[in-house]
């Protein structure tokens, strides 16, 4: 008989994902990847071509406009990796409990993976990727395939044909998705390794050597059906010669295809190595997500799951599980904090879960053969079941309905869009995916020119600066180092230039900042501040900026409060410090846990020389990361300034314990050893400097003092 429980899970989570998902663009990567699928053009790294050529396909649906269409895509795709989950769950208890003492029936075993699935597919991490356009439903559609094709191959076949005659042709098929999984996210590569591993020793092989003919002729074929699927990489250099308006990385030659492909401008990232607390701090976070996504019921139901494998010495399956957990989680536990990462270690998790349900499925038949007190325990399992998944997807539900407006990300977008002169150039950042989402797709303002900032900073890694793409604007030609300011030099004069305040950048435009609201005007010439201007400033930025009508959704919160840091940012400069205080508060209050944004207004009380408040304000800022240099840097100039040089000295070691070759840090500590008569210490941290800068004079100048003294 066919089980209708595919069929059941495929339209509940399809009904459930669609009813909650964003009908227009959203924030971040979700109105990026929302163009490049209307568009066909290339993605920031590693390009997701695939991603971007079957988001092509789905906007030709006749339903909605073209960001709900893209934001389809992953709707579909997570009710699909739903119903290959419930697929898992079938194989997994029928290897595992179909041969036990009592055996779980064909009945039993569909029901628990449904309800293993419900929580599957009610867990947040899925839930939330399935309501905007992004990656990561479809990324872990082929997380789930490659499991689901491993439970189908030796050792977990029937010991009575060992040489599955389908074997051969699954490892194909499993590597071919493999190679074409790539071109969803580059980051399945991670499984690779122990892919190949786990392949070669389950099941190619031969008992008596290394390596054979046969096996041989299978490793050849392997590659070759990687090698086509991986071939949808060609997309990316083929799509760049054409000059697409979305072009990160100009990928046309092999060099900038390798750099973009592998993510080199995050290599920092990629290969840090978090160090004692944040480690723990990390852990926890973790903890808290996986107990966020399946409740704790789920987790001791996890926890059975995997102590029954080790107790039955499930091994081949138990590194199954670990191919899958141990990559994506090794590599993301150092510095992310969202679920996305961690989709693939929670379907691994949920499989446990499955297995813990079976555990006690099978423990209430073993203690309660042929006593009445089995349907009352039974029925008990399957009340607390319900009631758990009940309340699971009721917190869930509202967490991802936020009873917010659904069209809240294009009204702002759209109302600062609509703000900006005729004929105007708009350097943005935050807000640069969805202004260009509406202008490309939407055909709003096409007078406009908006630019991102980031292509002003990394040249190399995102979109060139080409005639055919900005027919509006005079594009110097100069070196990368000057283009900036050889930019706004020819065009300054010809259209209005708008700045989106950002923290790190202003420095670059500052003196020329006209504050006109949400969205600044970069002037001619040197823009003097009056108390005019501010109080215009404030009442275009009251219009610009509702605050009674900001939502509690997450991810607006956080935009706001970046830019309110860029304004707080132009006025620090200024030294206007009451009203940068006031801007950075604003911005601590939005998003209390940012050690950045409490940096900031650390810094404003220390220039207003509030020293007391901003020494809490950092030590607040350590206490949530013990690994970010930046508050025991401002702490130690802070004292220097304050004449406190046994607190500054004790903050620059600290600084120098997690960034090792920082220069300040390096010569403030030479200096006081040099005052102490410690020469060689002193030499030994000055030479660390020139290590780094062999031209530094304020370096040289101390190492000749400390040589005429001696």
């Amino acid at each position: 008989m066919v089980s209708l429980f595919p069929l059941i899970i495929f339209f509940t989570s399809f009904s459930i994902y669609l009813f909650t998902s964003f009908p227009s663009i959203y924030w971040r990567d979700a109105s990026e990847f929302q163009a490049i699928g209307y568009l066909l053009d290339i993605a920031h790294p590693a390009g997701s071509p695939l991603y971007a050529m079957i988001a092509k396909w789905v906007t030709f649906i006749p339903l909605g406009g073209i960001a709900f269409k893209v934001t389809l895509l992953s709707v579909i795709f997570g009710a699909f990796l739903s119903v290959i989950f419930y697929w898992i769950m079938q194989s997994v208890l029928q290897m595992l409990f179909r041969d036990a003492r009592p055996s779980l029936s064909s009945v039993y075993i569909d029901r628990i993976s449904f309800v293993s699935t419900v929580f599957f597919l009610c867990s947040n991490a899925v839930w939330e990727n399935a309501n905007r356009a992004e990656v990561y439903t479809f990324q872990n559609f082929f997380t789930a395939i490659f499991i689901l094709l491993l439970l189908k191959l030796p050792p977990f076949v029937s010991k009575t044909d060992p040489l599955n005659p389908n074997a051969e042709k699954i490892i194909y098929g499993l590597f071919f998705l493999f190679g074409l999984s790539l071109g969803a996210h580059a980051i399945l590569i991670l499984y690779l390794p122990l892919l190949l591993v786990w392949v070669y020793f389950f099941c190619l092989k031969p008992k008596q050597s290394w390596i054979s003919s046969d096996v041989s002729r299978q490793v050849l074929l392997t590659f070759f059906f990687f090698l086509i699927a991986f071939s949808v990489y060609l997309y990316l250099p083929i799509r760049s010669v054409q000059n697409p308006h979305y072009d990160w990385g100009n990928p046309e030659t092999f060099t900038n295809l390798i750099f973009h492909v592998s993510d080199r401008k995050d290599a920092n990232f990629h290969f840090s190595v978090p160090r004692g607390n944040i480690f723990s701090k990390l852990l926890l976070i973790y903890w808290d997500l996986y107990r966020e996504n399946f409740s704790l019921l789920g987790v001791l139901l996890g926890m059975v799951g995997l102590g029954y494998l080790f107790l039955k010495k499930h091994y081949a399956f138990l590194s199954v599980l670990g191919l899958f957990f141990f990559p994506p989680f090794i590599f993301f536990i150092r510095y992310w904090t969202e679920n996305s990462a961690y989709i693939p270690t929670f379907i691994v998790l949920a499989i446990l879960l499955g297995v813990g349900i079976g555990v006690s499925i099978l423990f209430c038949l073993k203690s309660f053969t042929g006593r009445p007190q089995k349907k009352w325990y039974l029925g008990f399992v399957s009340l607390v079941l319900v009631f758990q998944l009940v309340m699971l997807f009721s917190d869930h539900f509202k967490q991802n309905r936020k009873q917010v407006d659904y069209w809240q990300t294009t009204k702002i977008m759209s109302g600062i869009l609509d703000r900006f002169k005729p004929g105007a150039v708009v350097i943005s950042y935050h807000a640069w995916f969805g202004l260009s989402y509406l202008q490309q797709v939407e055909g709003k303002r096409p007078d406009v020119t908006i630019l991102s900032l980031s292509s002003f900073i990394v040249p190399d890694l995102f979109t060139e600066f080409e005639a055919s793409r900005f027919q509006n604007i005079v594009i110097p030609s100069v070196s990368t180092k000057n283009f900036g300011s050889a930019f706004l030099t020819e065009n300054v004069h010809i259209s209005p230039i708008y700045w989106e305040p950002v923290v790190d950048y202003n420095k670059f435009v500052n003196a020329y900042l006209v504050p006109e609201g949400l969205f600044y005007r970069i002037n001619p010439v040197e823009y003097q501040l009056n108390d005019e201007s501010i109080q215009r400033y404030f009442s275009n930025l009251s219009d610009h900026l509702p605050f009674d009508e900001i939502s509690n959704d997450l991810e607006e919160i956080s935009f706001y409060a970046q830019i309110l840091s860029g304004h707080g940012a132009y006025f620090l400069e200024k030294e206007i410090y009451e009203i940068a205080l006031g801007h950075f508060k604003m911005a601590v209050e939005m998003v209390p846990n940012s050690t950045h944004f409490l940096n900031l207004l650390g810094i404003t009380y220390a220039y207003m020389k509030d020293y007391q408040n901003a020494e809490q304000i950092f030590l607040r800022s350590i206490s949530m990361n013990q690994e970010n240099y930046q508050p025991y840097l401002n702490l130690a100039k802070m004292f220097v300034n304050n004449a406190e040089m046994e607190k500054a000295e004790y903050y620059f070691n600290k600084v120098i314990l997690i960034f090792p070759n920082h220069r300040d840090a390096l010569f403030f500590l030479g200096k006081v050893n040099a005052g102490r008569g410690n020469k060689v210490q002193a030499l030994q941290f000055f030479q660390r400097v020139l290590e780094h800068n062999s031209n530094d004079e304020d370096v040289k100048k101390e190492i000749d003092l400390l040589s005429f003294d001696s």
